[in-house]
């Protein structure tokens, strides 16, 4: 009986030095699946904080667009439009001074030719 006693013992001791072994390697494995994990963390700070940068670069980027667009408008505005400008050519075409006569000149040209 005493060596079924030690029997148990004995299987009792290789239970937990087998329990043992399980849990030192189920450790192991926490221990490589956190150290991926705090490395995958890194990685994923970098690229945000990369995508962040380009992100202000981007809207820095944006915003000066937006500004030299704001400025190329204003500018266009000043301009004279097409339409405009055709209308003044043919105003202009119309307006002949040389051929406007002044009163002065015209009652002149009157007296001369009541005169012969």
């Amino acid at each position: 009986m005493e060596n079924s006693g030690q029997e148990a013992y004995y299987d009792i001791g290789i239970f937990i030095t087998s329990l043992e072994e399980k849990i030192n390697s189920l450790k192991e494995k926490i221990n490589l699946v956190a150290r991926s994990l705090i490395e995958l963390k890194e990685e994923i700070d970098e690229k945000v904080e990369k995508i962040e940068k380009e992100n202000i670069d981007i809207n820095f980027k944006l915003e000066k667009l937006k500004r030299k667009t704001e400025s190329v408008f204003e500018e266009t505005t000043k301009f004279v439009k097409k339409e405009d400008l055709i209308l003044i050519e043919r105003m202009l075409k119309d307006f002949q001074p040389l051929e406007f006569i002044r009163k002065k000149d015209l009652e002149e040209y009157l007296n001369l030719k009541e005169d012969k």
